[in-house]
């Protein structure tokens, strides 16, 4: 009787040690295999892992260096009240408050489909949820991001990040998301 309690105790005991290794490995490679399989989920497809505290003020992303921006990338973006500069295309935008400082946006399929169709314009108001990236080369910014070769090669020359937009909403000029039915 006392052999039997004996072997199940140990049984025990190497279950819980043996939990508590996932638990560690979790961390480590065993973790990135369960990233790596999760990223077929729609809700994690073009999402980069994100590291450090949100950037909240886009002066963050426009006022170093370049090499000082590229240590930007994979921060998470959170930014509301922020204008739209110009907009290039149904994927890509520009935030800030002049053409000289804006930071191009692009919209993952997620953010798209959140404005239900709503297209962006100058002027407009908007929170952007996100993360920094670096630029692409420019023949990807010629082909995925269907940019005009003279536009690719400046955005190139002048900017070494971007933000990837997981989400996108509609704000009025004081910073409040729009009544439904307004843009």
């Amino acid at each position: 009787m006392n052999a039997k309690r004996m072997i199940q105790g140990c049984a025990l005991a190497a279950l819980v040690v043996a939990s508590f290794g996932c638990d560690r490995r979790e961390s480590g490679t065993a973790g990135a295999e369960v990233k790596q399989r999760g990223a077929d989920h729609p809700s994690s497809v073009n999402k980069p892992e994100q590291s450090g505290r949100a950037i909240r003020d886009r002066n963050e992303l426009v006022d170093d260096g370049q090499e000082e921006r590229l240590e930007l990338v994979n921060r998470p973006v959170d930014m509301g009240h922020i204008q739209v500069t110009r907009v290039s295309n149904d994927r890509l935008f520009w935030m800030g408050g002049s053409a000289e400082h804006a930071v191009p946006v692009l919209l993952d399929e997620g953010a798209r489909a959140g404005l239900e169709g709503k297209p962006l314009a100058a002027l407009q108001y908007v929170k952007v949820e996100g993360t920094v990236q670096r630029l692409p080369d420019v023949q990807t910014l010629q082909t995925q991001w269907n940019l005009p070769p003279e536009e690719a090669q400046a955005l190139s020359q002048s900017n070494p990040i971007y933000v990837l937009a997981h989400r996108v909403t509609f704000e009025l000029a004081g910073g409040q998301p729009p009544e439904p039915g307004h843009r």
